[in-house]
């Protein structure tokens, strides 16, 4: 069986956009532009999605939104649980849950399908 169409390369330059879109909605949100943030998901979510597309172009479009999706009403759920309840451990709870959902639900899938080789999927 071949390898899969797969740049790790590319995930790192998708970190890095990430990285400086963030910089840059921190820049302005400093400015006085306080709505800044508000952008500042959308725009995150937007540049995971290109990345991961770019990265292993054979996973379906759909497949990304619906990980993307997941992963952040996971996120929403347990930044909700850590500021209602006042428990600070949940924040590694809420980490280790989005993990999870990435290499054993969405990751595995992929390998199994052929999107992405078996070294990719990894909890670093």
């Amino acid at each position: 069986m071949t390898q899969p169409l797969f740049s790790p390369r590319l995930i790192e330059y998708t970190v890095a956009a990430q990285l400086l879109a963030l910089s840059a909605v921190g820049y302005f949100a400093l400015s006085g532009h306080e709505s800044a943030f508000t952008w500042a998901i959308p725009i995150l979510l937007v540049i995971a999605a290109l990345g991961m597309k770019l990265a292993a172009p054979r996973i379906p479009r759909g497949e990304i939104a619906a990980g993307i999706a997941i992963v952040l009403v996971a996120n929403i759920a347990t930044d909700w649980l850590i500021r209602f309840s006042g428990i600070p451990i949940l924040t590694y709870v809420g980490d280790l849950l989005v993990a999870l959902i990435c290499v054993y639900c969405f990751g595995s899938r992929w390998v199994r399908m052929g999107h992405i080789p078996l070294s990719a999927n990894k909890w670093p």
